[in-house]
């Protein structure tokens, strides 16, 4: 795992938006950067490698930032001990920026998200769009690579459903620890996040030099 300080400034990569193109990009005032570190590449095969990433949030207007500490990026997800999906389901890194769409706070079982969009996972929940695995699929604009798929969201491992915590089993989602997703929503809250607003980020990775 690295141990460098985050240098936000520099990480950001929105860069290479400008003008009108960024206005059209993004609705909201908030980005991201996913940090996947390089052991957790293990959790394809081994459950204790498990939740050893972060997500850092930064409002762009405040400098304010949040991170979902222990999250989980790399498909990690197991049926009779074996790997269930293929590990090149995994999200990309390095492909530019990523788009993610905010759904809404879910807190009760019933409750419906953006578009009418149903979860069943406690905390802010967001649609991964317009985004690469690392086999080529490219999410569209409901986090689907194919009709017949499940989308790619983040969110926690509380299923509010069943008022269960799973663990940060993930199939190709992101996930980050539900004791996360009040303060998560808090966050979101005060920079003025609105369910429908698309948010652009990056995904980065700790690669051995």
């Amino acid at each position: 795992m690295h141990n460098d300080p985050v240098n936000l400034r520099d990480l950001w990569g929105l860069q290479c938006l400008t003008g009108s193109d960024q206005q059209d990009a993004l609705n909201s005032n908030v980005t991201f950067v996913v940090y996947r570190e390089q052991d957790s590449r293990r959790s394809y095969l081994q459950r204790d490698a498990r939740g050893q990433d972060s997500i850092v949030f930064k409002n762009t207007e405040t400098g304010e930032t949040f991170t979902l500490k222990g999250t989980q990026t790399v498909i990690s997800y197991f049926e009779n001990d074996e790997p269930k999906y293929p590990e090149g389901d995994t999200l990309k890194a390095f492909q530019g920026t990523v788009t993610v769409q905010y759904l809404g706070n879910k807190t009760t079982s019933d409750q419906l998200l953006y578009n009418n969009e149903r979860s069943q996972y406690y905390g802010p929940v967001f649609n991964v769009i317009d985004t690469y695995t690392e086999n080529g699929k490219k999410t569209d604009a409901t986090g689907r690579t194919s009709s017949l798929e499940d989308p790619y969201r983040l969110h926690s491992n509380y299923n509010v459903n069943k008022d269960v915590v799973t663990p940060l089993a993930s199939a190709g989602c992101p996930m980050y620890d539900y004791s996360q997703a009040d303060d998560f929503a808090e966050f979101l809250e005060k920079a003025g996040v609105q369910p429908g607003d698309k948010i652009q980020g990056m995904i980065k990775e700790d690669i051995p030099l």
